[in-house]
């Protein structure tokens, strides 16, 4: 298991830095051309998507992660495959027809304005073809064949890439032209995933595997509701409290903090499936416990990076009509951290009480509803943000308590409470951080503070002995490497 983790969090690593190196590219190329509101627009509709992708398809998705894995044939991982994607097919063509109709009334409730109405329409198509297209990828991930799910991956970040600077830059067809560009993009990606799953995704559809789907899917929805609730809260208090230019800035500030998910989605893309795959094995809980806390200090690592260097991130891809963003990077950096640490506590879902989670995440989603509506009017987006790492935090410690009963994992409780006490003093030095010089003077103190605090995660996680195998590791694979090198060519 463990060996099959680090190679496929390998892969799926450098394609997250690859995409998330494209998402980073079109950041400036929005914020130049984008005023603050229509980039709140751009986002209100994103996660408004979510939301609707989640109530639209009933999950079927995870009902097919759930099952697909443990297949016994090629003919049954295909049927469960099939039948998930021809159910989002059809679920969202009504989506789409509906979405067409009311576009109007739906650019009014978002940005009180009815010229985003073509833009909600392209939205809507960019948003049937992103579910259609993970449903395949997520096959491809559950067959455990990583890069087929690279290269479906990197089409539609290359083509994304492309289309904004085709319609957006080009063209200046502002928000219209960043959902056509994800929706040419969907188009192209999903072509390919379609021929790389070699017959996985075909004309089937089986309704008693549809039903098997469902009556697992169907409990999780208002679970993920509550997820995406409760991530999202903090935008939509944003944007009812005070106005769709402030959830513009918002957004670029949670974009910067996006930083974090590349080594988030690189643990999560390859630990999900095999914690199901292996979670039976004598040696599986130890080794989810060494897997989280090398998580959590990588993560943590980079959530520190970009709150040293908020300021000058903000700046270079940002601008100065959304600089005001520097200021909530490091907590929502954090609150992405925090929110996936569920993954490490995999007891409820291995008992499928799937039930409890949904009453969790519901319970922490009205928490966080409540918490930003009378946070945001005083504080401000920076209010919003620590908000958000409140709860998360809240969630994750409750949902862990209660898994352990189902599935314990021995965890390294002082290295963890070592590991906050070290985040709550960093949390205290961010401010203070906006005061130090913008020349070098200023980076070199950044910098300074960059490394005692990684340092300190590392070495209250890792711990010196780990650290030391590891490095002896590396040394041992350089020398073998260096032993390998074929002769001739510099001499």
């Amino acid at each position: 298991m463990l060996k099959t983790f680090v190679r496929d969090s390998a892969i799926y690593g450098m394609l997250r830095i690859l995409t998330s190196g494209m998402g980073v590219l079109l950041l400036p190329l929005y914020t130049r051309l984008l005023r603050p509101a229509e980039y709140g627009v751009v986002d209100l509709v994103t996660i408004s998507s979510a939301i609707l992708t989640t109530i639209v398809t009933v999950e079927i998705a995870q009902g097919m992660a759930r099952y697909y894995a443990s297949a016994q044939s090629p003919e049954e991982r295909a049927g469960y495959a099939s039948t998930t994607f021809w159910f989002t097919a059809g679920a969202f063509s009504l989506v789409v027809a509906a979405v067409s109709i009311a576009a109007p009334q739906l650019s009014r409730l978002v940005a009180s304005d009815e010229r985003f109405a073509t833009a909600i329409r392209i939205a809507s198509l960019a948003v049937a073809g992103q579910a259609m297209l993970y449903v395949v990828l997520t096959a491809l991930r559950y067959a455990l064949r990583p890069w087929s799910y690279a290269v479906g991956s990197l089409v539609f970040s290359a083509a994304s890439i492309s289309g904004a600077v085709l319609f957006v830059r080009t063209f200046r067809m502002g928000v219209e032209g960043v959902f056509l560009a994800q929706a040419t993009a969907c188009a192209l990606a999903l072509a390919v995933a379609l021929f790389l799953s070699h017959g996985d995704v075909g004309f089937h559809f089986d309704f008693p595997r549809c039903r098997q789907m469902l009556s697992f899917s169907a409990p999780l929805v208002l679970s993920s509701i509550g997820v995406l609730s409760a991530a999202y809260a903090d935008r939509f208090s944003v944007r009812s409290v005070l106005t769709i230019a402030a959830l513009g800035v918002y957004a670029v500030g949670a974009r910067l903090a996006s930083a974090v998910a590349v080594a988030i989605n690189a643990f999560q893309t390859a630990l999900s499936p095999l914690i199901y795959r292996h979670h039976a094995e004598p040696g599986a809980p130890r080794q989810i416990e060494r897997i989280f806390r090398w998580f959590v200090a990588g993560t943590t690592t980079v959530v520190v990076f970009v709150g040293a260097f908020a300021g000058e991130l903000t700046r270079i891809l940002a601008g100065a009509d959304y600089q005001s963003a520097a200021a909530i990077v490091f907590f929502l950096a954090l609150a992405s951290v925090l929110s996936n640490l569920y993954l490490f506590a995999p007891g409820l879902w291995i008992a499928n009480r799937t039930s409890t989670i949904a009453m969790l995440n519901i319970t922490f989603a009205v928490c966080s509803f409540t918490l930003n509506l009378l946070v945001v009017p005083r504080f401000g987006i920076r209010g919003a943000a620590i908000v958000s790492c409140v709860v998360a935090f809240c969630g994750f410690t409750v949902q862990l308590r209660l898994a352990q009963r189902f599935y314990h994992v021995p965890y390294h409780w002082p290295g963890m409470i070592g590991a906050a006490v070290l985040l709550v003093l960093f949390a205290l030095v961010v401010s203070p951080l906006g005061a130090l010089p913008s020349g070098a003077l200023g980076l070199v103190g950044r910098a300074a503070i960059f490394l005692f605090f990684s340092g300190g995660l590392v070495l209250i996680l890792v711990g010196r002995e780990e650290l030391r195998i590891l490095l002896a590791s590396v040394k041992e694979l350089r020398l073998k490497a260096a032993s390998n090198k074929p002769v001739g060519l510099s001499e």
